[in-house]
């Protein structure tokens, strides 16, 4: 038997090396096919299918707060008394930890550094199963240390600074303007959360880890062997109840609800993926059409020799295995050029740094990459080939005598084969078109979203004052910050200068709850909430937000002025309703009571996401609460890399040890923040370009060998005085009747599909009739096109010549 195959193979190929041009567009085809799903297959094993890098990842959990009225999780963060408590009185997890990302500054060698870190209880690294490479993780008593005492790096931190000497464990880092030692090191590679290359215990013995309103921490599980999913949530959700009922001012609305580490990390991905995967499937099976299509014109081709070969004794399996051989051989050949174009288009997807898609650096063809390749090649060249290798190697003489004796022609059944595949080409090029169409519309809507803010010419950096709590006070901070906001003023070309806690789409957010005086009382449970900034004097007029009413902040507003607040539009609506809110007083939970007079109301931004609404939000004045970090807004007109440069001599000739970080312009930052659709509006676009080029070149294909399969027929209607015109009319109007009904079946499947992509859209409906309208346009267009050559090459015939060739 293998010597048969190796017969069959050491055969096809030679065939396959006497028609080149039929061998290079077949294998180009599904090279395209093959590669595209490759590349998308790589991203969803990378981001979905492996697991994350711990021991048994599967029972890592993450733990989500979740409204005790109606069970839904929010993405809020938990209190340090509330972790505590979980901690103590669960006995479902193996381990349960918090941490919390941070900023520090590192100082001692050099030039301060701002270092990515975290804060992270006793048993973070225990629940992720990992050990340190050197040294030891943190212990409870490390907690109870009061402010922080210890590090731990990870492995790149370690090798920069200390050239990777087992001997810096124990040696003092300066944090934050603070000593701290060194009692450990991660393995290379270790990585959470995202970026961190410090770990520090964090201090829940510390006195403002002890208020339970205030929610900065993260919680992570392992679960216990043999405890699922469903009976933690229900022992989580029972220690919520009982805080509840004890602690009603600060827990009566929380609740709980666990979700596996890696969905929580991957977050809203999936469906997207789910949807590519759809996408380029389509696009696999065009490209078997196209494919299908040439080996049925291949194989009317070699009917006389398949004919012979049957009268020598071939059997019918023998020529349907050497047939289905050849499709095997160009399909693997597919798929190995489909690798290279995948591993190129990966590259170039990574080149890119689309923002927002967790794991891509993670994304690399791997072995159950190339075994995915290697079987959807050997299925794509049963797919294709089956049909036509069935239909060859079962001649029928009288058939082709009666059918095709005359011009060749492959009969009426062979003719409606080719028909089907047109009509499913052209249908499934419809459903991508559309779906492309969706996802284009939606994000031409998305980008045009006023943030309400002027981005233009306004950039951004971040400064971190130490966090050591006996280094600045507030009075410290504001003699730091006044002289910088004048220094960076003066620079050439900047027009405005400013300073914000949290960016608007940066990421960062920050909330508190606050009641309105002279309204009747309510439980602090149900006191409404809003979202908190603090600001310099100059922010609203350096981001171009427009003041409403009121006033906005000056230098007077300081601390030895009345506290004094600006609230946004949509805060003004929903609780001034009716009423002038300048004048009204406020009270703000900040931890410290912080009683102020709204002197102004100003225009809604949207401060986390541009598919989201605007959030009632309020602002206090910067030097009534200043903050250690801020981000610099400058509205200008410099160079990027002269204002980063010139920004931070500022920062350093004030103090030395404040590190300037992040600095970017506003517009890339709103860019960043829709960086998840525009990744899979951008591969459903290119999808959809290759299924309208593959499904294009397929209706030329099909409509070309028609016209070279009717010569005879046609002409007769030449020798009995049909014109150009009518051959043109006849030929185009049979291709543009297979394209029409292929659009019609296209457009039924596609308003029916539309239901995958709905919660991705924005602004933009599923059966959106621009789209709709849009794409059968675009198609029938191609259409036209792909059948106009074929036609304008049949009214062209010459009777004498066609039927002496006959």
């Amino acid at each position: 038997m293998l010597t048969g195959l190796w017969q069959d193979i050491r055969y096809g190929l030679r065939a396959l090396a006497k028609s080149p041009g039929f061998t290079a567009v077949a294998v180009a085809a599904l090279a395209l096919g093959i590669g595209a799903n490759t590349a998308v297959f790589s991203v969803f094993n990378g981001v979905l299918l492996n697991p994350l890098p711990y021991p048994e990842a599967g029972r890592l959990v993450w733990f989500w707060p979740a409204d005790a009225r109606t069970g839904q999780a929010f993405g809020g963060a938990i209190s340090p008394p509330d972790f505590v408590d979980y901690r103590k009185q669960n006995t479902v997890f193996a381990h349960l930890s918090a941490f919390t990302q941070i900023d520090l500054t590192l100082t001692g060698s050099g030039a301060a550094e701002r270092v990515p870190a975290a804060g992270v209880s006793a048993g973070f690294f225990e629940t992720l199963g990992v050990k340190p490479a050197v040294g030891r993780t943190y212990l409870p008593a490390d907690e109870q240390a009061g402010w922080p005492q210890a590090a731990i790096l990870s492995d790149g931190l370690w090798r920069r600074r200390f050239g990777g000497d087992p001997s810096a464990v124990g040696k003092t880092i300066v944090l934050d303007g603070k000593g701290m030692t060194i009692v450990g090191v991660m393995p290379p590679g270790f990585d959470f959360p995202k970026g961190a290359q410090i770990w520090q215990p964090l201090p829940l013995g510390y006195a403002e880890m002890r208020v339970r309103r205030f929610h900065f921490l993260r919680v992570i599980g392992r679960l216990k062997p043999g405890v699922t999913m469903d009976r933690a949530e229900a022992q989580m959700k029972s220690i919520c109840a009982n805080l509840a009922r004890q602690y009603p001012d600060s827990n009566a609305l929380y609740s709980a609800h666990l979700e596996g580490l890696l969905d929580s990390v991957v977050g809203n991905l999936r469906p997207t993926l789910k949807v590519l995967i759809i996408a380029v499937g389509f696009v696999l099976l065009i490209a078997c059409a196209n494919v299908a299509h040439l080996l049925l014109a291949r194989a009317a081709a070699r009917q006389r020799e398949i004919a012979i070969r049957s009268s020598l004794g071939a059997s019918a399996g023998r020529v349907l295995r050497q047939l289905l051989t050849e499709s095997v051989l160009l399909s693997v050949a597919g798929g190995a050029l489909g690798v290279l174009i995948a591993w190129w288009g990966l590259k170039v997807l990574v080149a890119l740094h689309p923002a927002n898609v967790p794991r891509l650096d993670e994304v690399h063809p791997d072995g159950r990459v190339l075994a995915f390749t290697a079987a959807l090649s050997l299925a794509t060249g049963v797919l294709f080939g089956l049909l036509p290798a069935l239909r060859a190697s079962r001649p029928r003489l009288a058939e082709m005598l009666n059918e095709g004796g005359r011009g060749g022609s492959a009969g009426r059944a062979h003719r409606r084969f080719h028909n089907a595949l047109v009509i499913a080409e052209v249908a499934i090029a419809v459903v991508l078109l559309s779906g492309g169409g969706l996802m284009i519309r939606s994000f031409q809507r998305l980008a045009n979203v006023n943030p309400g803010f002027n981005p233009a010419h306004v950039w951004a950096a971040r400064i971190q004052l130490q966090r050591s709590p006996d280094k600045y006070d507030p009075d410290g901070m504001m003699a730091f910050f006044g002289p910088l906001l004048q220094r960076i003023k003066a620079l050439p070309g900047v027009e405005s200068a400013a300073l914000v806690s949290e960016l608007p789409l940066g990421g960062q957010n920050s909330d508190t709850w606050f009641t309105i005086e002279g309204r009747p009382p309510v439980a602090p449970s149900d006191r409404p909430d809003a979202d908190q900034r603090t600001v310099s004097a100059d922010y609203f007029q350096t981001m171009g937000i427009p003041l409403i009413e009121g006033r906005y902040f000056t230098m007077n507003d300081n601390l030895r002025s009345a506290k004094v607040a600006i609230i946004s539009r949509s805060l003004a609506e929903k609780f001034f309703s009716g009423q002038d809110p300048v004048g009204q007083h406020l009270n703000i939970d900040m931890g410290l009571p912080f009683q102020c007079e709204i002197v102004g109301v100003v225009g809604d931004i949207l401060h986390r996401s541009l598919a989201g609404s605007s959030q009632p939000t309020n602002y206090i004045p910067l030097a009534q609460r200043p903050p250690g970090r801020v981000s610099i807004v400058v509205r200008g007109r410099p160079d990027a890399m002269a204002l980063a440069h010139a920004v931070t001599q500022q920062v350093h000739a004030l103090n030395g040890d404040v590190p300037v970080f992040d600095i970017h312009a506003m517009g890339d930052l709103i860019s960043d923040s829709v960086g998840q659709p525009r990744f899979r509006t951008l591969l459903l676009a290119v999808f959809a370009g290759v299924a309208l080029i593959l499904a294009a070149a397929g209706i030329y294909g099909v409509m070309s060998y028609s016209v070279t399969l009717r010569t005879h027929e046609l002409g007769i209607r030449v020798a009995l005085g049909a014109g150009r015109r009518e051959l043109t009319r006849l030929v185009l109007g049979h291709g543009m009747l297979l394209a029409l009904a292929g659009i019609a079946i296209g457009l039924a499947a596609a308003a029916g599909l539309a239901r995958l992509v709905a919660n991705m859209l924005f602004e933009v409906r599923p059966t959106d009739p621009v789209s709709f309208v849009a794409v059968p346009a675009i198609l029938g267009a191609v259409a036209f096109l792909a059948n106009y050559i074929p036609a304008r090459r049949a009214a062209r015939v010459d009777a004498i010549v066609a039927l002496r060739h006959e």
